[in-house]
């Protein structure tokens, strides 16, 4: 995302990010320096990564490699062990940055919105966080580009 700013003839007020702040990736976290150095505001855009962090799971055409559906599909099933929600851990974990100005959220279903719901108004159960967490520790902190 610095690309962005160096390489822009333009002027540049916000930077948003998709699926770069969520269970598998934190890019965006480490990135905040550089951003509010040039005051610019920061949106956390799809934090269930276009559906891949629910129980439902992702649409078929979702280009995450099969490594990371297969870590999203043992870690939906982590949480409906628990009696929970994937997205609700993941939301959770996405609001828990209080360096992000907004954070959009991808809905596909209203199951997923009453999750999100009270992911907002509820404290994280910090156990099951490090739990999800470590389910995606081999591939955290790597952004994928579809092929």
């Amino acid at each position: 995302m610095p690309y962005v700013l160096k390489e822009s003839d333009g002027v540049v007020d916000l930077i948003q990010s998709d699926c770069e702040n969520c269970l598998y990736d934190a890019t965006l976290r480490h990135l905040v320096p550089v951003f509010r150095h040039r005051d610019l505001g920061i949106v956390n855009a799809s934090p269930l990564c276009m559906g891949l962090l629910t129980n439902a799971g992702p649409p078929a055409s979702h280009p995450a490699p099969d490594k990371r559906k297969l870590a999203a599909r043992s870690a939906a099933a982590f949480c409906e062990e628990r009696n929970t929600d994937l997205s609700k851990v993941a939301l959770q974990y996405a609001l828990s940055d209080r360096n992000m100005d907004s954070t959009i959220v991808d809905i596909e279903s209203v199951e997923t919105l009453r999750s999100c719901l009270s992911a907002a108004s509820e404290t994280a159960d910090k156990d099951l966080l490090d739990g999800v967490l470590e389910i995606f520790k081999p591939g955290f902190m790597t952004t994928f580009v579809p092929e």
